[in-house]
């Protein structure tokens, strides 16, 4: 079986856009919501930054988390991993939160 589709979620490590904060638990619940819904899911450290509409440029440590799937997972699973995006987004106190599906970025 071919895993040609891809989701990929940025959980930040700040909470109300640039204050440090342990991410750890957004980290496993992305990988569980990953896991559940697409069989597997991994997760790697980088560091990114961004500007900010109100705090300038944040420089942050993110885990992306991310998961492969075929056109079918791709098909039924987009609004939820969309919607994953903007709880975390909301719980994490973000302007936005990076989703990248099939190598395109989208901001939440």
């Amino acid at each position: 079986m071919a895993f040609r589709f891809s989701f990929k979620i940025y959980v930040p490590s700040t909470v109300s856009v640039n204050h440090s904060a342990d991410n750890s638990g957004a980290v496993a619940g992305c990988l569980s919501f990953l896991s559940s819904r697409f069989g597997g899911a991994t997760s790697t450290a980088a560091r990114g930054a961004w500007v900010s509409d109100s705090a300038g440029l944040v420089v942050e440590d993110v885990t992306i988390c991310y998961a492969f799937t075929n056109l079918r997972g791709f098909l039924t699973g987009r609004r939820a991993v969309l919607d994953y995006a903007k709880k975390l987004r909301d719980d994490m106190k973000q302007e936005a939160v990076s989703v990248e599906i099939n190598g395109r970025l989208f901001f939440v």
